[in-house]
């Protein structure tokens, strides 16, 4: 109203008073779309404490009580102790299996040894046959 008594006492036509009036109108509606479009985007934006919220969510939702976390680390615990109980199990298996290779190879090399010198006595006494028996 007070629009429409200022813009009448300034002596504009009718037609010019109405233009007036719409551009205003026009104006008011721009900003106000403008705000509530402005404010719906920026509700749908993911930021980072929004994404923290949501995944403190989630794990609540996942570990509801304390009681519940504190049993899922236990069993993550005891899983992590089973797995290297095995692999030191596994290592000393393999360690024990090594040695006893490593111990027929070295019975192995001595009886080779051995047979070595055996055949070399009897090459020995052999040549020394041959050379008696040209005599």
């Amino acid at each position: 109203m007070i629009l429409a008594e200022t813009i009448g006492t300034t002596g504009l036509t009718g037609l010019e008073q109405a233009g007036i009036i719409g551009g205003f109108f026009f104006s008011s509606a721009s900003i106000l779309l403008a705000i509530y479009f402005g404010t719906r985007v920026q509700n749908n934006r993911i930021t980072n404490k929004t994404l923290r919220v949501e995944v403190a969510k989630e794990l609540h939702d996942i570990f509801a009580a304390k009681d519940e976390f504190a049993k899922h680390v236990e069993d993550t615990q005891r899983g992590f102790e089973n797995v290297e109980r095995r692999r030191r199990e596994d290592s000393s298996l393999l360690h024990e299996k090594i040695n006893k290779v490593d111990r027929d190879v070295a019975g192995l090399s001595r009886a080779t040894e051995l047979q070595n010198q055996f055949l070399s006595r009897i090459d020995a006494k052999l040549d020394r046959a041959i050379e008696h028996h040209h005599e």
